[in-house]
């Protein structure tokens, strides 16, 4: 839900409280306030109360489903079934995050959730039916991430749906180099988003429907439409040694498939991609690794005497960024800033750049790359990221950082704790 001064977590950054504390619960009465003040739509909120509503009694359908679930073995050899890769997806601790999706705004659809896995009408139990969904999107006056094609494989990865469609706003990017669109594609194009939206909607109606996709939040986000239950292997797959990085789909490709995804420098193709993550999703279940190494790869020089800014406050002025490098710092070459909430800091050199990242004072950690970063203040009162743009030895990855001998023994007196309640109980 959108107020005046943008949705929830705009509207926290805006207030300059944390957006990690995405959770109302966490916050005081007057900053709840605060936020539906800045709501004055009326139908928006009744949508948007229906759709709480809807949340409620999807959980508690999810909960009974997972209890009483029927399972269909696909697999005969090791057990593991779609279902449980379900189950997976959805315990993954990004899960709500990534799929509460806002479809409660105008022009979404919300398909209705199947989570018992069992013919209500036939009393048996439903094998699933697997689709895998990619889209590409362009950039439009007022989507940055606008759906313009579309593509769904099946379980054995033939293509059932493809389908080319026209943004309703002027597109501003096609972003050739890398979905291979150009404006002679769109001549003469009658299909909106309206229409995939259809099309796709038809194919999940299908008794077990399962979504399959990498980071498919993305595609359901740009086609505006929230399904459940999906398997994402962007979830379910991960680097070793970095828990909380999502693996891109061409490293899986060649680490997983042995193969790769694409020529360098190639335009994606949506089909290649949806059947990409369908193989992956054949791949577990036939009881396939989970963790994959890290690609060794090297960061470029020009992007080893920059330092990466993320999470810029709309509005931050160029002198609040230069402000945050001390007296005595190494010279700015150029400071890379359009106004978004990305930016760059260029320095003539990479020792340059890292000389430059020790000498800011903020909070030290790494990111989920393990990139070094710290967390700066600016002087109008918001913070920002500032990182590293390679890990270790110029690596594109790192390690997640080792817990501190504090950590771990805590850590080890909850669990004996833990045990003795339970030996107790």
């Amino acid at each position: 839900m959108t107020g005046s001064k943008g949705t929830w977590k705009e509207f926290l950054k805006e207030e300059g409280v944390s957006e990690k504390r995405a959770d109302p619960a966490l916050h005081s009465w007057q900053v709840l306030a605060a936020f539906v003040a800045t709501l004055h739509d009326t139908k928006a909120v009744r949508r948007f109360l229906r759709w709480e509503g809807e949340q409620q009694s999807d959980a508690e359908a999810r909960a009974a489903a997972l209890k009483n679930r029927v399972s269909h073995v696909v697999s005969m050899r090791t057990g593991r079934n779609a279902w449980d890769l379900v189950v997976l997806t959805e315990r993954h601790p990004r899960f709500a995050d990534c799929y509460t999706l806002p479809s409660y705004e105008k022009c979404w659809r919300r398909l209705q959730r199947r989570y018992d896995c069992v013919d209500r009408k036939g009393g048996g139990s439903v094998a699933p039916v697997l689709y895998a969904l990619d889209c590409e999107m362009c950039e439009t006056t007022d989507d940055t991430r606008a759906l313009a094609r579309l593509c769904v494989v099946n379980q054995l990865g033939d293509i059932v749906l493809e389908m080319l469609v026209k943004p309703m706003k002027r597109i501003v990017d096609y972003r050739t180099s890398i979905t291979g669109l150009s404006a002679k594609d769109f001549e003469g194009l009658e299909l909106r988003r309206a229409d995939a939206q259809r099309a796709v909607a038809a194919l999940l109606a299908a008794p077990g429907a399962v979504l399959v996709g990498h980071a498919l939040h993305h595609d359901l986000h740009a086609l505006r439409l929230d399904f459940q239950p999906v398997i994402d292997t962007s979830l379910l797959y991960t680097y070793s040694g970095l828990a909380n990085c999502t693996p891109a789909l061409a490293d899986l490709c060649r680490a997983v498939l042995g193969r790769e995804l694409r020529p360098p420098h190639a335009a994606h193709d949506c089909g290649a991609d949806a059947a990409t993550a369908m193989e992956l999703v054949r791949h577990l279940l036939e009881g396939g690794f989970m963790v994959v190494d890290a690609p060794k790869t090297q960061v470029p020089w020009d992007e080893l005497r920059r330092l990466s800014v993320h999470g810029i406050k709309p509005g931050t002025s160029e002198a609040h960024l230069r402000g945050m490098l001390p007296a005595g710092a190494p010279a700015l070459e150029d400071l890379c800033y359009t106004g978004g909430r990305l930016g760059a800091l260029q320095f003539a050199h990479p020792g340059d750049a890292d000389a430059a990242f020790a000498m800011l004072q903020g909070d030290q950690g790494i990111d989920s790359a393990g990139r070094a970063q710290k967390t700066m203040h600016l002087a109008d009162g918001s913070f920002v990221k500032v990182r590293k743009n390679a890990a270790h030895a110029g690596q594109a990855f790192g390690r997640d950082a080792k817990p501190n001998r504090a950590f771990r023994k805590r850590k080890a007196a909850d669990a004996a704790g833990a045990a003795v309640e339970a030996g107790v109980g």
